[in-house]
């Protein structure tokens, strides 16, 4: 029931269409715990990501987290918004962490700072090549709002 009604609200969200289905699975016992459409015969959504999910906390752990930082340089007077590629990043964070870098300022007693940001953490091309799509979102180091 708590996996349902997590699942439901975000799984009736427009933004995915009108044809979705869903199917969680206990891979120890074969039981199906959540099922949205499950037996409906559907062309599945990318599988990368879960080589690419499974990869990744292999290798980081579940508990790392991708932060983006804010940096006070050594003379207090440039503040660095750096990049570090979260696409969770969202205005409220950017304003408590904006909250929390002028009170930094205020201690070091400076009046103005020099704002600038780093986007140097990846490289390469920023929308996956069979863009444009609505749903393929720009990836960089420095997005709000899952870049959309």
């Amino acid at each position: 029931a708590a996996l349902r009604d997590t699942l439901a609200p975000l799984i009736g969200d427009p933004g995915l269409g009108d044809k979705v289905a869903a199917s969680v699975v206990d891979t120890a016992t074969g039981e199906q715990l959540y099922g949205q459409g499950a037996t409906t015969p559907m062309t599945p959504a990318s599988t990368i990501k879960i080589a690419t999910a499974t990869a990744a906390l292999s290798v980081l752990g579940p508990d790392h987290r991708i932060a983006t930082t804010a940096a006070l340089s050594p003379d207090s007077r440039t503040v660095t918004l750096i990049g570090g590629g979260d696409p969770t990043l969202s205005e409220a964070a950017l304003r408590e962490m904006a909250a929390d870098t002028a009170d930094a300022v205020r201690e070091e007693d400076e009046k103005s700072v020099r704002l600038t940001y780093d986007i140097s953490r990846y490289t390469g091309p920023v929308l996956h090549p069979i863009s444009p799509n609505e749903n393929i979102a720009p990836v960089t180091a420095l997005m709000v709002n899952e870049g959309r």
